[in-house]
């Protein structure tokens, strides 16, 4: 369980007195790392610069929809994030349901709904967050599960995500997706391969070679002492 004080929240707002108030109800119950962002702009800087563990979104931002571009963004990054509004559309309500918000607010934020919400949402959670996230395919949205991933290939400026029936290729650095995914269960071997350690079948320290099922990788010189040590102590 992840402790009310220990997340670091955003707080994406065009009105400074909703802003305001939503940052205190927020203190009340026990978060005080709190960024706030008023302007499309600065949320989509903050979004991709920043780390955050939970994001509150005006779904009507600059009297636009632009929150759910913002709302794709933080699926893209990881970010669990919460939908706020003035607005009671229904199908409004419908069409944000495909981003699996982690809940849906009219305002003004009822402070004991959003207590329980939160303290439901940290209950929930591990370190790893979640056993799934969402890979941004053009226009779609796919969820890959985290206990899917055999291993993951380096290629140029992407890294393929390699499950037992599919493979993803995501824009990413390979030691950003290792954090994204839960680095925890996998090994680095090569500065192009990343393995599930528990599906090592094999570790042949004299010829350097892992074999995972029918596959075999290289282990590079820089990585053999960890992978002997992380198989050492399984």
């Amino acid at each position: 369980m992840v402790a009310l004080d220990h997340l670091k929240a955003l707080i994406i707002e065009d009105d400074l007195s909703e802003s305001i108030d939503l940052q205190q109800k927020l203190e009340h119950i026990g978060i005080t790392s709190i960024e706030s962002s008023f302007s499309f702009d600065e949320s989509v800087e903050k979004i991709k610069k920043g780390h955050y563990d939970l994001a509150f979104v005006d779904i009507i931002l600059d009297k636009d929809d632009t929150g759910i571009v913002l709302a794709e963004l933080l699926i893209h990054k990881n970010i669990p994030f919460i939908i706020t509004t003035n607005h009671a559309d229904l199908s409004m309500f419908y069409s944000l349901k495909k981003y699996s918000p982690l809940a849906y607010f009219q305002k003004p934020i009822d402070s004991l709904e959003l207590r329980f919400r939160l303290e439901n949402f940290t209950e929930s959670c591990s370190d790893s967050k979640t056993d799934f996230f969402f890979h941004k395919d053009g226009s779609e949205f796919i969820r890959i599960e985290k206990a899917d991933i055999i291993y993951l290939e380096v290629e140029g400026n992407y890294v393929m995500i390699f499950t037992s029936n599919e493979k993803y290729m995501v824009r990413s650095s390979l030691k950003s997706l290792l954090e994204k995914i839960d680095s925890s269960a996998f090994v680095q071997i090569h500065r192009k391969w990343a393995i599930r350690i528990d599906l090592v079948k094999s570790y042949n320290g004299r010829t350097n070679k892992a074999v995972l099922g029918d596959l075999t990788f290289p282990v590079g010189r820089k990585f053999q002492s960890k992978v002997a040590k992380r198989l050492a102590n399984i």
